[in-house]
């Protein structure tokens, strides 16, 4: 059953990633605005998910998009190799425990909210 969840979430996040496509710089206001509206399709799946304790299948999924989402992030700014590894993973851990807290809260703030809340952070 895990490895049909994770396949299931390794395709939840191809299909997010090409939605970024479309977008010229993949980090901007926009881009985490539809990070929160892709997933909150997804509530149900990522609330039960959540409430059974398997959000290690999320991260399995996670890790690796978030890990080049991140890394297009740092990639802007001028890091010394070592402080831009630190920073992308920094950004990478932060992007799924804000998505794991978002869903356990119950998507209660608007994408809109959560987008400007991490755009903060990022920019």
């Amino acid at each position: 059953m895990e490895d049909i969840i994770k396949n299931y979430l390794d395709e939840l996040f191809e299909d997010y990633s090409s939605h970024l496509l479309n977008h010229e710089k993949p980090y901007d206001y926009e881009s985490i605005r539809l990070f929160f509206s892709y997933f909150r399709k997804h509530e149900r799946l990522i609330t039960n998910l959540a409430n059974s304790n398997l959000t290690s299948l999320i991260l399995d999924s996670a890790i690796v998009f978030l890990h080049s989402f991140s890394k297009n992030i740092v990639c802007e700014k001028e890091y010394s190799p070592e402080k831009e590894k630190y920073n992308i993973e920094f950004l990478a851990g932060g992007f799924y425990k804000v998505l794991m807290e978002w869903a356990k809260s119950g998507l209660r703030e608007s994408d809109e909210d959560m987008a400007e809340i991490v755009y903060d952070l990022v920019k």
